[in-house]
C-alpha cells in the first residue's frame, strides 16, 4: 500500500467547535497575529538596543550566526515538509525533528561560535526572537500566499490537529522557551 499523500489526508480529529478557548483563538486570529507582530518588533528593538550598547560584542559574528541558524532552520522545515507532501513521511516524526531542531540548533551554533560568557544572554534573546519570527512566518495568511511556507508548515501539521497546529505551536514553543530559559539560569547559578 502506497503512503498517503499529504494533500489527500483526511481530518481524523474531532474539533470541539463549542470549546470557548478554541473559539477565542479562531475569532481573534487577526488581532492575535497583529499583537504577536507588535511584540516581536518591540522585542527586536529591545535586543537591538542591548546589542548596540554591549561593549566588545562582535555584532558581525552575531548576525552571521543568526543568518546561519535562520537558513538552516528554514531549509530543515522545508525539507521535512517536502518529505511529508511528496514521500508520505509521517508528520509525527518530522514534527519531532522540527521540535528538537528549534531548541538544539541555536545551542549548537552558539557552542561552536566564539561566544563570550558575558554576552550569552544577548545571544539567547536573539535565538528566542528568531524562533518567534519563524512562528509568525508560518501563520495562515503567509502560508496561504507563499507555497514555500505552506510546505514548511506541512512538516508539523498533523492530520489529527487540522485547524489547531498553529495554536499548539504558539502555546507550546513559548512555554518551552520559558522552561528551557529557567533551567539554563538555574544550571548557570548552580555552576
Amino acid at each position: 500500500m502506497a503512503p498517503e499523500r499529504y494533500s489527500e489526508q483526511q481530518d481524523v480529529g474531532e474539533l470541539k467547535q463549542d470549546d470557548p478557548f478554541l473559539l477565542f483563538f479562531k475569532q481573534n486570529a487577526k488581532a492575535l497575529i497583529g499583537s504577536a507582530l507588535i511584540f516581536q518588533c518591540c522585542f527586536l528593538g529591545f535586543i537591538c538596543f542591548l546589542t548596540a550598547t554591549s561593549a566588545e560584542l562582535d555584532a558581525a559574528l552575531l548576525f552571521l550566526s543568526l543568518l546561519a541558524k535562520a537558513v538552516f532552520l528554514t531549509f530543515l522545515l522545508y525539507a521535512m515538509g517536502w518529505f511529508v507532501e511528496n514521500r508520505g513521511w509521517k508528520v509525527a516524526y518530522t514534527r519531532k525533528v522540527i521540535h528538537v531542531a528549534f531548541f538544539a540548533v541555536p545551542f549548537w551554533f552558539d557552542a561552536h561560535m566564539p561566544l563570550s560568557e558575558a554576552h550569552a544572554i544577548v545571544w539567547a534573546l536573539w535565538n528566542v526572537n528568531l524562533v518567534g519570527w519563524i512562528l509568525i512566518l508560518i501563520t495562515k495568511p503567509v502560508r496561504r500566499s507563499v507555497s514555500f511556507v505552506q510546505t514548511m508548515y506541512a512538516s508539523s501539521d498533523r492530520p489529527e490537529d487540522k485547524g489547531l497546529s498553529q495554536i499548539y505551536a504558539w502555546i507550546q514553543i513559548p512555554f518551552s522557551i520559558v522552561i528551557i530559559a529557567g533551567f539554563s539560569v538555574t544550571l548557570r547559578i548552580m555552576d
